[in-house]
């Protein structure tokens, strides 16, 4: 199907919040064949998730981030905390749940199983 597994969307989050990556969440090409090279996912997902995750997750987790700290848009985030909000997004190990509960929307799409097709089609990223 359409949808990215679990561990796929753990190594992106991961990768996206990682602190060599925090403040740029714009992988080169080069990362871009390894990520997929460790996913599976062909680059129009991996170009309309990261797309998707700037707006929808990162981008309000640092403005939270800099508002928490009364820092300007301009001004740098201090590597303390980014590496504390990279941490606040460690991949922990997967729990397999046998019957799982059905996806729900909120508004901490990190804690979501959102099918990547939802996503997609909202954002006309359909493959």
């Amino acid at each position: 199907g359409n949808t990215l597994s679990p561990h796929t969307i753990e190594y992106l989050k991961g990768w996206m919040m990682h602190p060599d990556h925090i403040q740029n969440p714009y992988p080169t090409e080069e990362e871009k064949t390894q990520i997929m090279a460790a996913t599976g996912i062909e680059k129009k997902q991996l170009t309309c998730w990261f797309s998707n995750n700037r707006k929808r997750f990162w981008r309000p987790k640092m403005d939270k981030l800099r508002a928490d700290y009364g820092l300007s848009d301009t001004e740098p985030l201090p590597a303390a905390l980014l590496a504390t909000a990279a941490s606040m997004t460690a991949l922990a190990p997967t729990t397999v749940v046998a019957n799982p509960p059905p996806p729900t929307l909120s508004n901490d799409l990190i804690n979501d199983d959102i099918l990547a097709a939802d996503i997609l089609a909202a954002v006309g990223c359909q493959p």
